[in-house]
């Protein structure tokens, strides 16, 4: 069987609505676990629509994925199609400022990985 890597994700628009610019994908291995990576920037950044958790987080970035540039994606952890915040990849569901490379190698992590 041959791995699945960044190459391999068949990205779409983010937004339904316009109101956010970006991409995300989503696949699910064989061994019931996935991802979903995402990149994406609100068109309208206003602090009064923002949570001020999020806004503090990130004041520096333009994104509202947890990325700060073209080059980050945001990866979220899935199990059977849900995301999973009990996992073996990472403390949390959700996964940020990660470069192509570090997709890649935990979409092999999570496709070798044995329950």
């Amino acid at each position: 069987m041959k791995l699945k890597t960044f190459k391999d994700l068949v990205f779409e628009a983010h937004s339904d609505d316009g109101s956010t610019d970006g991409f995300f994908s989503k696949i699910n291995f064989d061994n019931g676990w996935g991802i979903s990576v995402i990149r994406f920037k609100c068109k309208h950044l206003d602090p009064f629509v923002i949570s001020a958790n999020f806004f503090r987080k990130h004041k520096n970035s333009k994104y509202d994925s947890l990325t700060n540039n073209e080059d980050e994606w945001e990866v979220g952890i899935l199990k059977n199609g849900e995301l999973c915040y009990k996992n073996p990849f990472h403390s949390d569901a959700v996964k940020g400022y990660l470069l192509e490379k570090d997709v890649t190698e935990l979409m092999i992590k999570m496709q070798e990985y044995k329950d």
